[in-house]
C-alpha cells in the first residue's frame, strides 16, 4: 500500500480493518495540499514488489488538493499495480469544465470512491464505488451460502457487489 500522509483518516481506517494495518503502508509525505509528491511516490513504486495499492486523492479534504494523476497512472501502471481513488470530495470536479482540469488523468485508476451527500444532498450512507474490473470486484464481495438463493442465469445478483446482504443501497437512486 503506498498512500500520502494526508489521507482522509477513513481510508486508514479501511487499512486496518482489512488487516492491513498501519505498519504495512508506505506513507508519503505530501505538499502544502495534502498531496503526494511525485519524487517519493516515483521511488516509493520502483521499491515495492508483489501485489501493490496505490490510494491517491481528489479533493483533500481540508484543502482540496488533488494528486497529479497524470503523473501517478503510468508509474502505478508500470508497476503492475492498483491504483484506488478517494474522490468523496473532488471526483464531482470530472461534471464541471471549469474544474475538471484538476482530476486529469483520473480516468486511468483501477477504482474510485465517492459520496453523494458531500455534493448531491443525499442521506449519509449514499457512497459509491466505482470499479473498472468488474469480475475483481466479484470475486472480492460474493457470498455464497447454501441458504441463499441464487440469481437467474443472466440477472444480477446484489450478492456479488456488496459486502452485507440487509443494507439498504441509498447510493442506487441517485
Amino acid at each position: 500500500m503506498i498512500i500520502g500522509d494526508d489521507a482522509h483518516t477513513t481510508v486508514f481506517s479501511a487499512l486496518q480493518f482489512l488487516g492491513l494495518g498501519h505498519d504495512r503502508v508506505i506513507r508519503l509525505k505530501t505538499d502544502d495540499q495534502g498531496c503526494m509528491l511525485i519524487p517519493a511516490f516515483a521511488d516509493a513504486i520502483a521499491k515495492v514488489r508483489g501485489p501493490t495499492i496505490v490510494i491517491a486523492q481528489a479533493g483533500q479534504i481540508n484543502t482540496g488538493g488533488f494528486d497529479k494523476f497524470s503523473d501517478i497512472v503510468p508509474l502505478v501502471k508500470q508497476a503492475g499495480a492498483w491504483l484506488h481513488v478517494d474522490g468523496a470530495f473532488g471526483l464531482w470536479a470530472r461534471t464541471s469544465s471549469k474544474v475538471s482540469h484538476l482530476a486529469a488523468g483520473v480516468d486511468g485508476a483501477d477504482s474510485w470512491a465517492t459520496d453523494g451527500h458531500k455534493w448531491l444532498q443525499t442521506p449519509y450512507d449514499s457512497g459509491y464505488a466505482i470499479m473498472r474490473h468488474e469480475l475483481a470486484h466479484r470475486c472480492a464481495m460474493t457470498i455464497a451460502a447454501s441458504y441463499l438463493p441464487m440469481a437467474a442465469e443472466g440477472e444480477r445478483d446484489p450478492t456479488h457487489y456488496v459486502p452485507e446482504l440487509s443494507h439498504r443501497a441509498r447510493g442506487f437512486p441517485t
